[in-house]
């Protein structure tokens, strides 16, 4: 070994020994430094910000997606243009702006929604430029086009009079398509939601009543086979026999639902409490859930739950602050990452797991835990 050689030798063992050059815990957590995606991170699990921020704009709400190969998709009303971005593994790029949704229907409720179906984003939302009434179109690759009639009020019982929709929830189970519909009609100036099931280019109506005061959001979920959702009061499961969704358990406010193992679990608002809790068969069982009981009641969805590789992954928000995420082992629970990571303090927030890993849509920004 040359004079030269050697002591590269010796000043390389003296990095190792002082600890030089090595990644510390809170540079790999800096979430400004991280795309989120690729091979598995070097350092420690932790929150990143997914490609920098995914769009900013004064209404921060916002609903993301996935296609098969993992790849995301966001959508996100720009001052009143529904915009459609997807993640090319570096930044978010533009594929299209789909309609108008004005930032008032949007922030009441939930103006529009976003699901990848077959690798092709659809998106419905309350079309500001069609009255208010109800548009979905899908990404063929190069444009968006409808799906179905543009600008519709699907059937509902009530509506003797005029109806205007206020919230949309897309989804798609065994290659069916349900549409949540949250509406205010002028029989009777009230608040409604509804399920629908499209057949045959026509909708059925498979669950409606969802609460006659306010109902803010619908939430699907399916797992080993069988549908559920979550609404401003309660779980229910659909019943693919009489095409309609039957209560799980009693009622619960503002649930989130997730099942795991075969036992469904729900988060729900309780006074001045979140709660974690699974259903037994016959009636909802509570989980203790200690130091989760800042949340506010104008959160939207104050709790939201899904399974994450074998746990339950639970999310809330401090009031009107930041975002923390734990998992429950059926015996403890641990935080996920850091408490109180994001900045948002919004309303209405999306929590989702995709191939294992969890994303959370907040604030303009997608974080993800890996």
């Amino acid at each position: 070994m040359n004079k030269y050689k050697f002591l590269c030798a010796i000043f390389s063992v003296i990095l190792v020994i002082s600890g030089c050059g090595q990644i510390t815990p809170n540079e790999a957590d800096d979430e400004h430094n991280s795309s989120g995606t690729g091979p598995a991170a070097s350092h420690a699990p932790a929150w990143h910000m997914l490609g920098g921020t995914a769009y900013s704009d004064d209404n921060k709400e916002g609903e993301i997606s996935f296609d098969s190969k993992g790849m995301a998709y966001v959508a996100y009303v720009n001052g009143t243009k529904l915009t459609i971005k997807k993640f090319n593994g570096s930044t978010w790029e533009q594929i299209g702006v789909v309609g108008e949704c004005t930032t008032e229907m949007s922030v009441k409720t939930h103006g529009f929604s976003i699901f990848v179906h077959q690798d092709q984003p659809y998106v419905a939302f309350v079309d500001a430029a069609r009255g208010n009434a109800v548009t979905i179109v899908k990404y063929n690759g190069k444009t968006w086009e409808f799906v179905g009639v543009p600008g519709f009020l699907p059937p509902v019982e009530a509506d003797k009079h005029q109806a205007y929709a206020q919230g949309v929830w897309l989804y798609f189970f065994k290659g069916e398509m349900f549409l949540g519909y949250h509406y205010y009609s002028e029989f009777n100036w009230n608040n409604y939601g509804a399920v629908f099931k499209e057949d045959a280019g026509s909708w059925r109506l498979v669950f409606g009543s969802l609460g006659s005061s306010y109902c803010r959001y619908i939430q699907f979920t399916d797992s080993d086979n069988e549908l559920y959702l979550a609404h401003d009061y309660g779980v229910r499961k659909y019943d693919p026999i009489n095409k309609t969704f039957n209560l799980v358990g009693e009622s619960l406010y503002r649930p989130s639902v997730a099942v795991l193992d075969g036992i469904v679990y729900a988060g729900a608002y309780s006074g001045a409490y979140i709660q974690a809790c699974k259903y037994n068969g016959v009636c909802w069982e509570f989980i203790p859930t200690p130091s989760m009981e800042q949340a506010s009641a104008a959160i939207i969805r104050p709790i939201q739950v899904e399974e994450y590789n074998g746990l339950l992954l639970c999310s809330y928000v401090h009031g009107y602050g930041d975002i923390t995420v734990k998992t429950y082992d059926g015996e403890k629970w641990t935080i996920l990452g850091k408490e109180d990571f994001t900045t948002g303090g919004n309303l209405i927030y999306d929590l989702k797991v995709n191939n294992g890993i969890p994303f959370i849509i907040d604030d303009g920004k997608v974080w993800v835990y890996n």
